[in-house]
């Protein structure tokens, strides 16, 4: 995800599909296990993969962030393997339930 954003930009050119109407599903280390939120717009808070589509695109696509919570250690390392670890299967299966009821309910279906 890190270097996402010069595919993202390419496809959206080819389909015409403008940034307001994408949603990105991203992991969100300032969000309890298993929360997720929805926002649109704004800055990447330090996430790679966000920066880089910013960096192709603007900020204005529809993000909906899973959280993953965050490692008690501030070692880039240590956070870095921290967000490369599968989460746990029930913070998993709740985020999956959310995630499906706020895309819903954004789009009124």
């Amino acid at each position: 995800m890190n270097f996402s954003g010069h595919a993202i930009k390419k496809i959206a050119d080819k389909a015409n599909i403008q940034t307001s109407n994408i949603i990105i599903v991203h992991d969100d280390l300032d969000n309890l296990p298993g929360r997720c939120k929805i926002k649109q717009g704004g800055s990447a808070e330090g996430h790679n993969g966000l920066k880089s589509i910013i960096q192709y695109m603007d900020d204005k696509f529809i993000r909906l962030k899973i959280g993953i919570g965050r490692p008690n250690s501030k070692d880039p390392a240590i956070v870095s393997d921290y967000v490369m670890s599968k989460l746990d299967y029930e913070p998993s299966q709740q985020a999956f339930k959310q995630g499906i009821m706020l895309v819903r309910q954004l789009f009124k279906f």
